[in-house]
């Protein structure tokens, strides 16, 4: 994961980001955002790879960001085989 910060308040994704605000986004988003003009590059922070400290919520968190697909009804093990 990759985070930009917002360059004016904006809604994106179903969130509201306010001017300077990080903006979680994959590296596709991330260059599309900064192409674009409503976001700049701060400090591109990688995410951690989810372990089993992770709550399930997380893990599928992660996993939607990366734009890696699961089922559903996937378990926590499953699911982190995917990471």
């Amino acid at each position: 994961m990759v985070i930009v910060r917002a360059k004016f308040n904006q809604h994106w994704r179903g969130d509201y980001y306010e001017k300077d605000a990080k903006m979680p986004a994959n590296e596709k988003q991330a260059e599309r955002l900064t192409s674009c003009g409503v976001a700049y590059y701060d400090v591109e922070e990688i995410e951690p790879i989810p372990d089993e400290s992770y709550t399930v919520e997380e893990i599928k968190a992660y996993l939607d960001s990366e734009e890696i697909e699961y089922k559903s009804n996937a378990k926590k093990a499953e699911l982190l085989e995917l990471c």
